[in-house]
Formats: structure tokens, sequence, C-alpha cells
């Protein structure tokens, strides 16, 4: 949380001339957000839909709910309309199935409307690093780039 010292104790009660809002804005903003080679900004772990910040975790919690899915996760990628949507990445357990609608009409039932991940990919197995957690930066190097037939059914 950014702490605007300047404003609330600015020298022991000297009155001084109050920074404008849109500097203390701008600071804050830097000191929330981050930068990667990729260009993604924003706080890690949040993807920014529609100016509302949803949390992947959240998101995943309700793919888990499936009984269909082993393994899923979510990330943001760019959308021309919205600045940025979900992507549920699902892998499925061996011997079940599970269509796009079946999972778009789990989350339409369980998260609001904005949360559901516009876009739904099956791989067979989700990335992991060294300590078995999901690997998301090699998620969002391999799915960043959203093919034209998801951009037609993101719209």
């Amino acid at each position: 949380m950014a702490v605007r010292y300047y404003d609330w104790i600015a020298h022991y009660g000297r009155r001084t001339p109050a920074r404008p809002r849109s500097s203390i804005l701008q600071a804050n903003a830097a000191l929330l957000t981050r930068s990667s080679t990729h260009g993604f900004r924003g706080l890690p772990g949040i993807c920014a839909i529609i100016g509302e910040n949803v949390y992947p975790a959240e998101v995943e919690n309700v793919l888990h709910q499936i009984e269909a899915i082993a393994e899923a996760a979510v990330i943001g990628i760019a959308d021309a309309q919205w600045g940025e949507v979900g992507m549920a990445i699902v892998a499925v357990k061996p011997g079940r199935t599970v269509t796009e609608a079946e999972i778009s009409v789990h989350c339409a039932k369980n998260l609001a409307r904005f949360k559901c991940p516009r876009v739904i990919r099956f791989v067979d197995a989700l990335p992991r690093n060294a300590t078995g957690k999901i690997h998301k930066p090699t998620l969002r190097k391999d799915f960043s780039i959203a093919s034209a037939t998801d951009v037609a059914r993101a719209s």
C-alpha cells in the first residue's frame, strides 16, 4: 500500500501547499505496477479486465469444481476492446471429457460475468516449475497471442 507521507504530516503542522492529486496518483501507480519484457503492466497475479481486478485463483477455484478437470490455470491475454480478457488453460482427467460450453455455463453460474474466461484452451498437462507449482510465465509466453478463432470467440 502506498502511503502519502507528504500529505499526512507535512513538517509537523506547518501549512504547505498540497501536491496536485494527479502527481499523487502517478506516484502511487509507479509504486504499485511493474513492467515485464512482454509489456505486461499491472500487479502480479491479477488480471485487469474492463477496469476491474480479477484474481485468477478465484476463477481457478470455480474451474476445479468441475470433476472432469484435472488442473486449470487462468491468465490474462490482450484484447482490443477490453484491454485484457481471461483465458482458461485446462487439463482434463484421463478418460473424461468436458466441452468449452460446459465450462462456460459452469463459470456463468458461479462467477460474475466479467470474471468468466472468454477463451478456453485444452492442454495435456500444464507446465510446472521445480517446486511443482504451475509455471504461469511459460503459459503467458505460449498463449499470450490469441489466434483469430480466439478473438472471434471472445467478442
